[in-house]
């Protein structure tokens, strides 16, 4: 077992994000799809000649509250595996608001550290990681979930930032595979649509793993700050 007072190696953090996506996958990616199928829809009317205005309006609202409420449940199945879709809804539901004021305050605090400067946007970016966690598992809310995740990473930037770097290869390897699959296939034509969606698609199976290798980081920092 990894020692709990040091920062899980990238070996143990890959296998055990690995194993615990694989024996939840149904739950995970049917959580994601229907999450995010809003988005893809939002990509797909833009496709064509004469989107109508208050239908893109109603898909972004929709999209808005599916993904976070999609991302509660995503973290809330993490919590309680045993959990089933209909419980896993009537408890992302109350988090909607906690959730989203988090993710939109962190997104626009980055924004502002990285327009000021690019490095504070990347070191933040870092320490703000595990926020989302420290709000379901901890309760913490707006800033003290910041200051909560912050303090977790405290003393282990380095390991988590080469950790996310890793995260950030694998997304990028499995995006361009996909993408030279369809590389050949002209703007516009079905073949390029079909590309599209797929790597839309592709992004949804995957965007649930992301979830659990960052949820693995979280369990075992908060072992070590313990």
């Amino acid at each position: 077992m990894e020692n709990a007072k040091k920062i899980i190696s990238l070996e143990n953090l890959l296998q055990d994000s690995w194993r615990i996506y694989r024996d939840n996958f149904k739950k995970l990616v049917t959580i994601s799809i229907l999450a995010f199928l809003p988005l893809l829809l939002i990509m797909v009317l833009s496709w064509l000649p004469n989107s109508i205005l208050w239908i893109n309006l109603i898909l972004i609202i929709a999209a808005i509250y599916a993904g976070t409420i999609g991302s509660v449940m995503l973290v809330l199945l993490l919590k309680n595996r045993e959990t089933n879709f209909r419980e896993l809804m009537e408890k992302a539901k109350p988090l909607f608001w906690k959730f989203l004021l988090v993710s939109l305050l962190s997104g626009v605090l980055l924004i502002l550290l990285y327009l000021a400067l690019i490095i504070p946007g990347i070191i933040f970016s870092i320490f703000w990681a595990l926020a989302s966690y420290t709000l379901i598992f901890e309760g913490k809310t707006g800033i003290s979930a910041l200051r909560r995740s912050r303090e977790l990473i405290n003393g282990n930037w380095w390991a988590v930032f080469a950790r996310y770097l890793v995260y950030i290869l694998i997304y990028v390897i499995l995006s361009t595979i996909i993408s030279v699959l369809f590389i050949s296939a002209k703007d516009g034509s079905a073949f390029f649509y079909v590309g599209q969606i797929i790597n839309y698609m592709a992004s949804f199976i995957f965007m649930p793993f992301s979830i659990v290798f960052f949820f693995v980081l979280y369990r075992n920092l908060k072992a070590i700050k313990s």
